[in-house]
């Protein structure tokens, strides 16, 4: 025979059903009150996308409710706000070392932290292959100074990886170690809750209203908290945005600057290849303008040699009939033609 569940079980299935009962009401009551900020914000203003302002509450919403349900899971340890703190202390620590070509937390054998030799700057591997190899490029890409070596930064590494695993384990609901230390010890032990409009034996009705306004206390404490550490994580979040917008900024300055001193030298390189140009096309010119001379004298010299075997043909015809007629004269001749050839060699 099945025995009726026990009053301390009954208790304890009551308030895990009311914990899950506030934290959906909570969800709730931050839709509605996220939704009237964003509609006065949006009336005010009158601009952005109700899209947008919808999608952004939405978010928000869930975060707000997921963070509600941690806090209940962790309702008894004391140490949680602290541990929180000191999660939020780390997590600014590791966003400073994002890689600063691509921004990404330099995390996981891709993005492995790369530490360059000898100017000491640290680049993800991913960025520092792109740069290095695929771009043929010899020099830091931050201080273009050359780099003999490289190396992985394991130090770097394994604080990252280790934040990594923390914030995984906190993602999951986990409470770290760390953070329980203690909480037995700081643990009270709690007035029983009971059903309203009945007393528990030795407890007076105005104990009992002071401890339902206690719970009711402590749940808006623990709402006021979760409230107060988004707020706080989304102006991290937005200064470490405005952050890495302005070193953005930075790079996107330095990246004009070498694209107007690359222009500079472009527009003197053109003006230098305008000025050859024109010269080569003037002594292209000249060149045409010579071989054209040249050959009108090859031709007047081809006339000129031809004319000049027609007379020496001539000549010696008129030198043979003279040995005919008169023999010593033609001797005189002979000489007066030799020294002439002689002359003419």
């Amino acid at each position: 025979m099945d025995h009726p569940p026990s009053r301390d079980v009954l208790q304890a299935r009551q308030r895990a059903w009311m914990q899950q009962r506030q934290a959906e009401m909570d969800r709730k009551q931050a839709v509605r009150s996220l939704g009237s900020v964003a509609a006065a914000s949006g009336s005010g203003s009158g601009g952005g996308s109700s899209v947008d302002n919808a999608a952004v509450l939405d978010r928000l919403a869930v975060q707000i409710a997921e963070r509600l349900q941690v806090e209940v899971r962790r309702e008894n340890a004391k140490a949680v706000q602290d541990g929180a703190q000191v999660e939020s202390l780390i997590e600014r620590h590791i966003s400073s070392h994002t890689c600063p070509i691509c921004y990404e937390l330099m995390a996981g054998k891709e993005h492995q932290p790369t530490l360059l030799f000898p100017c000491g700057h640290t680049f993800c591997a991913a960025c520092l292959r792109m740069h290095l190899e695929k771009l043929d490029r010899k020099t830091c890409p931050y201080c273009r100074e050359t780099v003999s070596s490289q190396a992985p930064n394991i130090s770097l590494a394994q604080v990252i990886d280790g934040f990594v695993e923390r914030q995984q384990s906190v993602s999951r609901g986990e409470v770290m170690p760390e953070l329980l230390q203690g909480a037995e010890a700081a643990a009270q032990p709690k007035l029983p809750r009971q059903p309203y409009g009945a007393a528990p034996a030795g407890v007076s009705a105005s104990a009992l209203e002071a401890e339902i306004y206690a719970e009711q206390f402590r749940a808006f404490s623990m709402r006021s908290r979760v409230m107060r550490n988004q707020l706080e994580e989304s102006r991290l979040e937005v200064r470490s945005l405005s952050e890495r917008r302005q070193t953005a900024e930075r790079v996107l300055e330095h990246l004009k600057g070498e694209a107007a001193a690359a222009a500079e030298r472009l527009e003197a390189v053109r003006l230098e290849l305008e000025v050859i140009e024109a010269q080569k096309a003037e002594q292209e010119a000249k060149v045409e303008q010579i071989a054209c001379q040249q050959r009108n004298v090859e031709q007047m010299e081809g006339m000129v040699g031809q004319t000049h075997g027609q007379i020496e043909a001539e000549r010696q015809r008129a030198l043979l009939l003279v040995r005919n007629f008169n023999p010593s004269l033609a001797d005189e001749l002979q000489l007066e033609y030799d020294a002439d050839l002689a002359a003419g060699q």
